[in-house]
């Protein structure tokens, strides 16, 4: 693959020149997929076997996708039949759909170990699988893969019984995963502080608020207040007389205080609808209590009942006048510590006009639940800046939010959390301008103040796919500019299930934005958001940011030491961890440089004075062109506090 260097940015082309000197615009047509689903039969040979494979957890968009261990999983067993899922037919990046006929869908990781551990030698494992391309495809038009669909192909492995070499050498002892080996938690830090993206991902997604109808939730369960006679006539209404002669029945069967479950029917589009009974109190003790038992209830039927998400109106912030912010705190914080408990995912519905209680939720979730520690990392381009980012585009503080329409599942996630106004306004604009190359809406409950819907679709050919990708920043570019926005947020387009080439994916959008910084001088800050499942796109992505260039009308680029940490304060002095690597690093030199004459090191620091260090890297590259050589050294020498800070 040709690569495309650096200092062969333009630096004196119009805009008028660019646009003529371009190729004609390719036409993009409907890619059509072959449906690709398997229904994998897995037997072992023996019961230290391993299926020589590898499940990765996707927390944003709630997948599970499977890699092929080399050999087997030679880790586990020197044994070369150790390749019985690949025999079977999984393929490497196969999503998985089922287990054993159990879906996989919004279920934990720690779920999906279990439904494989379940499975006890010489039971078969049952995986039905399908690639990324026919995965993407079924979500973006809203259908179910499931085991009994016409296209499903069956495949099986043929194992045959074997006796196992009991060397010291030749089978190891396996771990209490027995036959599944997972992928390493992928790590990040600020702060000098460590947490699993699989495991804060899948907490802060447990609970969620909404603008909507409580009605067309598409949930498991949804609850409804006995006491609002508003909301329990539109449920009923909604689910037609059917599934209000159900109610009244089972009504009779238990007066009183009971909680009443009804297969929802009609306009519902939830599986159950849960009418629970709410007492409501005006003591905020007494308040308190009650909505504790009103949601925990609520969520302990659901769990016992085998279902996986739920759906909450906000009681009491109608006619009765209570404390918005004691509802939202009380009920959030409820939620949040039962749905830990059973992991059921639980959203709270708010109405469109009550903007106060949506935020009184949104913020109160904000606080209980563990934020997300992000890794950031940043650099300038001529007045602007360049960040490449681990997190979730729906949390982005930006001017304007990118979105492909070439990615249903982001486009989705995108428009459900940025509210029904916000879904229609996109729907009527996507009806009148069906041919539109950029779609605009407001920002809604995203923390943008607009979105910029961008039509886009990928292609196999490497120079397409480079002009489709240009294309489509020069339209973000243009409109972002017509607006006066000053920061953007681009996902990384084309770098999941679509397949595309990383490599030229990522060196055309930076390069892209990394021209139009220099050559506009524009005080931007331009962010790539990447999943914090996807390493290798996130590697790229700053690989080619931080790419060292030199040109008339480039500046120096420079790499930050990855072991910086990201400061929203502006601090610069960092404690190292005594068990760090650079701490030892440090200790080690210092040791060396003072032969052991001083006894006790109390705390090492790191100093990040970005403008210093820039004086720094540019010193450093004169130095070495005028020598020719590499004079540097790292020394030691002591001064007063005061000197010390100066310095700093």
């Amino acid at each position: 693959m040709a690569e495309t260097p650096d200092n062969d940015l333009p630096s004196s082309t119009s805009d008028q020149e660019e646009t003529s000197m371009r190729k004609p615009r390719p036409v993009y047509f409907p890619r059509k997929i072959n449906e690709d689903i398997r229904l994998c039969t897995i037997t072992r040979a023996h019961d230290k076997d391993t299926y020589g494979i590898e499940i990765k957890s996707c927390p944003i968009e709630l997948f599970y996708s499977i890699q092929i261990l080399p050999n087997g999983n030679t880790k586990l067993s020197n044994e070369p039949q150790n390749l019985h899922a690949a025999l079977a037919g999984v393929k490497p990046n196969d999503r998985i759909v089922e287990i054993n006929d159990e879906s996989v869908d919004l279920r934990t990781l720690e779920e999906v170990v279990q439904l494989l551990q379940e499975t006890k030698y010489p039971q078969p494992l049952i995986l039905l699988v399908t690639n990324a391309e026919t995965y993407d495809y079924y979500r973006h038009h809203g259908k179910q893969i499931h085991s009994k669909l016409p296209n499903v192909r069956k495949l099986f492995n043929h194992a045959e019984k074997r006796i196992v070499s009991r060397h010291s050498d030749g089978l190891r002892k396996t771990n209490s995963l027995m036959d599944l080996h997972l992928s390493k938690p992928i790590t990040t830090h600020r702060n000098v502080l460590k947490t699993s993206f699989n495991q804060m991902n899948s907490e802060s997604s447990l609970v969620n608020v909404c603008k909507g109808d409580l009605a067309t939730q598409n949930v498991d369960v949804i609850v409804v207040s006995s006491s609002s006679q508003f909301l329990f006539d539109s449920i009923c209404q909604a689910g037609g007389t059917n599934f209000t002669n159900a109610y009244s029945a089972e009504a009779k069967k238990k007066p009183g205080h009971s909680l009443i479950s009804i297969k929802a029917d009609g306009k519902l589009t939830s599986k159950q609808v849960y009418f629970l009974p709410w007492t409501e109190r005006f003591d905020h003790l007494m308040l308190s209590a009650s909505i504790q038992k009103f949601v925990s209830d609520a969520i302990t039927e659901a769990a016992n009942d085998k279902f996986r998400s739920m759906a909450f109106p906000a009681i009491g912030c109608g006619l009765y006048g209570y404390s918005i912010d004691l509802i939202a705190k009380t009920m959030t914080t409820q939620a949040y510590q039962q749905s830990l408990k059973h992991r059921i995912h639980v959203s709270f519905v708010i109405q469109p006009q009550r903007t106060d209680v949506f935020e009184a939720f949104r913020n109160q979730i904000d606080s209980i639940i563990p934020k997300q520690l992000f890794e950031v990392k940043s650099t300038t381009i001529k007045n602007g800046s360049i960040e490449v980012i681990k997190g979730d585009m729906t949390k982005e503080k930006v001017d304007v939010i990118i979105a492909s329409s070439s990615s249903g599942f982001l486009l989705k996630t995108i428009l459900n959390t940025a509210g029904p106004d916000v879904s229609t306004a996109y729907n009527i604009e996507l009806k009148n301008r069906p041919n539109a190359i950029l779609i605009e809406t407001p920002g809604g409950a995203l923390f943008c103040k607009r979105i910029f819907f961008v039509k886009w679709e990928p292609n196999d050919d490497p120079e397409t796919l480079r002009i489709s990708l240009t294309d489509m920043v020069s339209t973000v570019i243009q409109s972002a500019i017509s607006h006066k926005f000053t920061s953007i947020a681009f996902p990384a387009i084309g770098c999941g299930n679509l397949g595309c080439s990383v490599n030229i994916v990522v060196e055309t959008l930076v390069f892209e934005m990394k021209k139009c910084l220099l050559k506009r001088q524009l005080p931007w800050t331009v962010k790539f958001v990447i999943e914090p499942s996807q390493q290798n796109v996130y590697d790229e992505f700053w690989t080619q940011v931080s790419k060292k260039q030199d040109g008339p009308d480039q500046q120096y680029l420079y790499e930050i030491p990855s072991t910086w940490e990201t400061s929203t304060d502006n601090k610069m002095r960092f404690e190292l961890s005594p068990n760090s690597g650079e701490f030892q690093e440090v200790k080690q030199k210092f040791n060396d440089a003072m032969h052991a004459l001083v006894k006790e090191i109390i705390r090492i620091e790191r100093i990040q004075n970005e403008r210093w260090y820039v004086q720094y890297l540019a010193h450093q590259k004169d130095f070495k062109s005028r020598l020719n050589n590499d004079t540097e050294r790292r020394l030691f020498h002591g001064c007063p506090e005061q000197a010390a800070n100066s310095i700093i």
